[in-house]
């Protein structure tokens, strides 16, 4: 894989690390391919869309005060890769997540020198999504937990410690190592089932239609007629039908029409839909975000229940991995995936934001042209607040000042008339 440096960490005697119900941690993909159906990628595609608009930052959080980071890390998240943006990273990383219930990251980092300390220090290059056909955990004689992939290409990696890895889980209960069942594989069961229902169901279809153009009935003669003669017969009753306008039509003394009467079942579509509603329900994707004609409550009920549990999740595993233990709960260092709820509000609810924010001096001139699609303007990043509103620390001290200024100007007309 190009992707690896050599880890100089090696593992002088490795085994499998055996998990807590005594299989062997190697972990292939499921065999039944749920993801070929058009309704499951739909509902992936809508979970993607709205992860997209997540900007990743390097933040450090000291108790409530947050200050965004400048660093090499929150610049790999703009630009994860030379073959990436940072929306086709979250999108494929996603993807990853929802078909396999895992994702491992390969973090590249540099090593270097700090000139003044001579210690040294590691600087992330790029960050590297990874789709392993296999994976296999060891340890060594320490505890310390390794991984290596196979890949569909034959290609293996070589040992990698776990903690170096970005490792995101999806349903992560049954298995000890990976999301997903006591395999460690996709929780898909249920699914497959609702699944070939609805591909019976669409099969059904064709052949409804396909029944309908089929012999519909039969012309009876009294005596036997020669073969030439069936036909011309026939022919002339087809032409009969076709030239009578009224879909009536009459036959001579010598022959009989035989209707065949069929009664073809189409699947109705209140059973189709509730099919929908079930495979949709399994991702938590609404009907209403499906065909996009969701209500402003809707498109808020499916944020908060299905994607800012996604949000939270893969920042802790980002934060887990790229920092220390020190770093992250010492010194508050983090990896946080802002959701911009902007993009996807209403005009009259973004009218509603301006008034709220952009009156308190939390938004840009050109920020609030940006919600409505207006370009920026030069000089326009400046920030405006009313001054009907003060800062809280010095509200008290505001409010007596007032006061005793009033007071004093109460004394002094109280002189001017004596």
């Amino acid at each position: 894989m190009g992707f690896f440096q050599k880890v100089k960490r090696q593992v002088e005697e490795r085994k499998y690390k055996m998990m807590l119900h005594g299989d062997r941690p190697i972990f292939t993909s499921f065999g039944d391919n749920i993801f070929a159906s058009d309704v499951v990628q739909t509902a992936i595609k809508c979970i993607t869309d709205e992860l997209i608009k997540c900007h990743p930052m390097h933040i450090i959080q000291n108790n409530k005060e947050i200050i965004p980071q400048d660093s090499d890390i929150t610049r790999v998240l703009e630009r994860p890769n030379d073959l990436m943006t940072c929306s086709d990273f979250i999108c494929k990383i996603t993807y990853l997540y929802m078909t396999n219930y895992n994702v491992f990251i390969y973090p590249q980092w540099e090593y270097y020198k700090d000139p003044k300390t001579q210690t040294t220090k590691r600087k992330l290059v790029a960050l590297f999504p990874l789709n392993p056909i296999a994976t296999q955990f060891y340890e060594d004689e320490s505890g310390a937990l390794f991984v290596e992939f196979s890949f569909s290409d034959g290609s293996k990696t070589e040992l990698l410690p776990y903690d170096y890895l970005i490792h995101w889980r999806k349903d992560f209960t049954a298995n000890d190592y990976m999301g997903g069942n006591i395999n460690g594989r996709a929780n898909v069961e249920s699914l497959l089932k609702i699944l070939r229902l609805n591909n019976s169901l669409m099969d059904s279809l064709p052949n409804a239609i396909r029944s309908s153009y089929a012999i519909n009935g039969v012309l009876k003669y009294g005596s036997m007629i020669s073969m030439e003669k069936q036909k011309e017969n026939l022919e002339k009753f087809n032409n009969l039908v076709a030239s009578s306008e009224s879909g009536i039509t009459s036959v001579d003394m010598g022959g009989e029409f035989i209707p065949i009467n069929r009664n073809i079942k189409l699947v109705d579509s209140p059973t189709l839909q509730f099919i929908d509603e079930k495979i949709l329900r399994f991702f938590k994707v609404p009907l209403s975000i499906l065909k996009g004609d969701f209500t402003p409550e809707q498109h808020e009920a499916f944020i908060q229940s299905t994607i800012e549990p996604l949000i939270v999740s893969i920042g802790q595993a980002f934060t887990k991995a790229l920092f220390s233990n020190r770093a992250s709960f010492g010194f508050g260092n983090k990896v946080v995936f802002y959701f911009d709820r902007i993009e996807s509000m209403t005009i009259s609810q973004k009218q509603v934001v301006i008034q709220e924010l952009g009156g308190r001096g939390a938004l840009t001139n050109n920020y609030m042209l940006s919600m409505f699609g207006i370009p920026p303007y030069e000089d326009g990043d400046k920030r405006y607040m009313s001054l009907n509103y003060v800062d809280v620390e010095i509200a008290n001290q505001y409010q007596m000042s007032r006061a005793k200024a009033e007071n004093k100007g109460g004394k002094d007309e109280q002189e001017n008339e004596q």
